[in-house]
């Protein structure tokens, strides 16, 4: 379940990683969007998600910002690999878990 906890440059997993998620659309988020262009894995990136409803619509890099709401909808939600890119872990993580999420990365 929890694959890597750490630096997002450190996380050599997600290297190998096709479809990813990324929870968290601030600061964080930003810098692993930016992480991902830089290793040319960008178009890897299928989703983002807040929970702030000003940032829904909006984009980091080239993907916009839906909702958890959304995500939860996604009939893939089981097959990404999420990354936790938010100082709220603990709520962030128990969504994922109790549906389905297989890959958790948290990053800082």
């Amino acid at each position: 379940m929890i694959e890597y906890i750490g630096e997002v440059i450190k996380d050599n997993k997600l290297f190998n990683e096709e479809s990813i998620v990324i929870c968290g659309g601030g600061r964080i988020g930003a810098r692993v969007v930016k992480y991902l262009e830089s290793i040319r894995k960008s178009g890897s990136i299928k989703k983002i998600c807040d929970i702030d409803r000003n940032k829904h619509g909006k984009k980091l890099g080239d993907t916009a910002i839906c909702s958890y709401e959304e995500l939860m909808t996604d009939s893939h939600k089981t097959e990404y690999c999420y990354v936790i890119s938010t100082l709220a872990v603990s709520e962030v993580m128990e969504l994922l878990v109790r549906n389905g999420a297989k890959k958790i990365h948290i990053v800082r």
